[in-house]
Formats: C-alpha cells, sequence, structure tokens
C-alpha cells in the first residue's frame, strides 16, 4: 500500500476562541468550516486550510472539556511545510507576535520550532 498524501490532521484544543486567533491571525489560515462532531454535538470541530480548504492544507481541531486524550504515547509536534526562503519570515513574524522560536534541523531540513501551549 503507498500513502499518496494527507488530506487532514485532527488536534484536540480547550481554547477554540484561541485557536481561532492563532492559526487565522498569526499563520494566515482560513477558518474553511465550523461544525459540531455528529454524534457529540457539544464538541466544536474547527477545520483550517488555504484559500480553498484543499486537501493536504488541512487542520482541523476538536473542542471541548468533556473530550480527554489519552495524552501517553501521542503526537506532539505538527509541520506546516514553506515556501522555500520563507523561514527568516516566519521567524521574524513569530517574533513580532512574541512567540519564542528557534531553527533546528529536522529530518536534515532547517525548520523552525515553536511551542503554543
Amino acid at each position: 500500500m503507498k500513502t499518496l498524501g494527507i488530506h487532514h490532521v485532527s488536534v484536540n484544543t480547550d481554547s477554540p476562541q484561541a485557536t481561532i486567533d492563532f492559526y487565522t491571525q498569526i499563520l494566515g489560515l482560513r477558518l474553511v468550516k465550523q461544525t459540531v462532531i455528529y454524534n457529540q454535538p457539544e464538541l466544536l470541530h474547527l477545520y483550517f486550510g488555504d484559500y480553498y480548504g484543499s486537501p493536504g492544507s488541512i487542520i482541523s481541531f476538536i473542542s471541548g472539556k468533556q473530550y480527554v486524550p489519552n495524552t501517553n504515547n501521542s503526537i506532539s509536534t505538527i509541520s506546516f511545510r514553506v515556501p522555500e526562503n520563507a523561514l527568516d519570515f516566519w521567524e521574524e513574524r513569530l517574533t513580532y507576535c512574541g512567540i519564542a522560536n528557534q531553527r533546528i534541523m529536522r529530518f536534515s531540513e532547517e525548520s523552525l520550532s515553536f511551542n503554543i501551549t
């Protein structure tokens, strides 16, 4: 079996407004869709992506204090691809927005690392 790509990644959040603010105002993504989980309508489901909501550009967040994920052995890092030579722009933007960041090597490529807990 060959994986051709990823449609979207889903993440948990306990602060939907802070999530909306960060992904739209700082990262510049579009809030593509806001819905609820069909079998748990008290849980918000937010989708962010490029202007068109193209598969592969989507990251979604499920919010609600009732949903407590297993934090053991879970994914703790998400990577976004940016155009070549864009790291300087993102480093300056994150710093300007008060988000500490650092350049690191990841999979033999220079990357920016930052936390938004």
